[in-house]
């Protein structure tokens, strides 16, 4: 039971979509495709919660956490067996994979000016929300600030459940972001959002009340926001769970560290951080023509070039914007990556 009621303290936090200073419809909703990997981190200092213009958010002394990432893969509604009709005004679902006969899903209906969940669909069981949630609207940046009430009912008589809460989403700050790994990322936005739910189940006998306070911060390079943390509160009688998590984008910190594998990487980079050109160093022998290529941390690319060993060992990258990113070489078949940081 737990478990369920702290779900709805992880989708309050995660179902804002992506946000550059200001989000668009055509740049921040999600589609079917979209991937959303979570990482947690655990944090032994007090976190930054300070709000305003041209803030320093600096959480470069989180930890890797013990919990497992969150995944959140948008899909079709057709793709789910009796979603459709249960759902017919339904543009889109999400679900935590693997997904199965027992995969729960929120079913979507994407508006030109907001993204709103119409409610769940779970085996061949559709709970529709009463008073559906709006999950944002567009556009929005500093400053904007929207709140909304939603909620559901399911069976009949003394066999009732129902939810119902509101949920307030505010552009709260703007300014640098600073993550583990000497990641720096600037003219980025913050999102405070605040909610309450109360549950009502017969099982239960007593009302359950859900609060939940979450901060998460975008920028340009990600659909996605780069960090988020919340502390959620679940009272019950006369007891109360608190919570707390951390997670970074999977896009930004990969759950192993950078995606790059001690073994089989055959070359290094330096100076990292570079701000003009950066060379390659390897102890071994390599082919005398190697493809490179350079992506960002969207997995976009960038730059590509033939390099001739025989003349050059290095790339040119004083034409990129400041971020991270990976640089790929691909010897005798075999294909291996770096990281580094454009300053």
């Amino acid at each position: 039971m737990k478990k369920i009621y702290f779900s709805f303290i992880l989708l309050l936090t995660i179902t804002v979509s992506n946000a550059q200073l200001t989000l668009t419809k055509a740049l921040n909703s999600p589609v079917v495709g979209d991937v959303f990997i979570q990482n947690y981190y655990d944090s032994t200092t007090a976190i930054n919660k300070i709000t305003g213009t041209n803030k320093v958010w600096n959480y470069s002394s989180v930890v890797t956490g013990t919990a497992s990432p969150n995944n959140t893969t948008y899909t079709t509604v057709a793709s789910i067996p009796g979603a459709s009709a249960a759902f017919p005004m339904a543009t889109l679902a999400s679900f935590n994979p693997p997904a199965n006969s027992s995969t729960s899903y929120y079913i979507f209906k994407n508006n030109l000016t907001a993204d709103e969940i119409l409610g769940t669909f779970a085996g061949t069981t559709a709970t529709t929300y009463s008073n559906t949630e709006i999950d944002m609207t567009y556009p929005f940046t500093y400053g904007s600030s929207f709140s909304d009430v939603s909620g559901y009912s399911t069976g009949t008589g003394t066999n009732t459940t129902s939810q119902s809460g509101t949920v307030t989403l505010t552009g709260m700050g703007t300014g640098t972001v600073i993550l583990p790994g000497n990641i720096t990322l600037t003219n980025c936005l913050q999102v405070k959002l605040t909610g309450v739910a109360t549950v009502i189940d017969p099982f239960l006998g007593s009302p359950l009340t859900i609060t939940v306070t979450g901060f998460s911060y975008y920028h340009a390079s990600q659909k996605f926001p780069l960090a988020s943390f919340s502390y959620g509160r679940i009272s019950y009688m006369s007891t109360i769970t608190n919570d707390f998590s951390f997670s970074i984008n999977n896009n930004v910190i990969p759950a192993v560290g950078i995606k790059e594998n001690s073994n089989t990487a055959f070359f290094n980079l330096f100076p990292n951080p570079v701000s003009d050109k950066i060379t390659i160093s390897t102890d071994t022998k390599l082919s005398k023509d190697l493809t490179v290529s350079i992506t960002d941390i969207s997995g976009k690319l960038v730059k590509t070039e033939m390099i001739d060993t025989d003349l050059k060992n290095y790339m040119d990258v004083a034409g990129l914007e400041k971020g991270i990113y990976f640089l790929t070489i691909n010897a005798n078949g075999i294909n291996s990556r770096k990281k580094f940081i454009k300053e």
